[in-house]
């Protein structure tokens, strides 16, 4: 019988060029790595940092904020609540026109519509505005988590803070209702709002940042 021939040795003339090219970068990256750190990438990365930027605007709001009814109750006499009891930045909330890019016939029926006008219609605006001036501003959040959710979840209803808000023509926008975690039976405005998620990676993740 022939006899089994000796393994091959990886010589420079036995490596392909594009294995040698390989090694080359491979040994660039490892030298890169070690100088600098490795670069961390985590599939949770993004909506771990949405998390971080809320408690740093909620404890930012909390400074200042009025716990009329209780530290354990920051929203009431309104039912609505966040999902984790912490505020939430309107700013995390696309507005109804960054919506509409997309969806222009769902846009078009939403401004037409009680949810839209929910912090417009004049009547409203009269009514609630003689609870702050008779009453005080936070009992307001009873009305105002129906009628601008979002400036609730804000914490914005509260003594000494802007009376008018750029988010306060929306109502009831779009990404209230697409936010809404849960709902139960307590009363008017029982639900659960969470940060908005305009969509989901292909792991499931929430992306919270605009997309085009």
């Amino acid at each position: 019988m022939r006899s089994p021939l000796p393994p091959l040795t990886p010589t420079r003339t036995t490596r392909p060029r594009w294995l040698q090219l390989c090694l080359v970068v491979s040994v660039a990256t490892e030298l890169a790595l070690a100088v600098s750190g490795p670069q961390r990438v985590e599939a949770g990365s993004e909506a771990d940092s949405a998390s971080a930027a809320r408690t740093v605007y909620s404890q930012k709001i909390a400074k200042e904020y009025t716990y009329r009814f209780g530290v354990d109750h920051p929203f009431l006499p309104s039912n609505m609540t966040t999902d984790t009891g912490e505020f939430i930045d309107p700013k995390s909330f696309p507005t109804a026109k960054y919506c509409g890019h997309c969806h222009q016939e769902a846009h078009a029926q939403w401004r037409q519509s009680a949810h839209s006008n929910a912090n417009r219609a004049p009547w409203y605006l009269r009514n609630v505005n003689l609870l702050n001036a008779e009453k005080n501003i936070s009992s307001s959040r009873h009305c105002e988590g129906c009628h601008d959710p979002l400036a609730v979840a804000a914490g914005a209803i509260t003594e000494g803070a802007p009376r008018k808000r750029p988010y306060d023509e929306d109502g009831v926008t779009c990404m209230v209702c697409h936010s809404i975690k849960s709902v139960d039976t307590r009363g008017t405005g029982s639900f659960v709002l969470a940060e908005p998620a305009v969509l989901l990676d292909e792991t499931g993740q929430a992306i919270n940042r605009p997309v085009r």
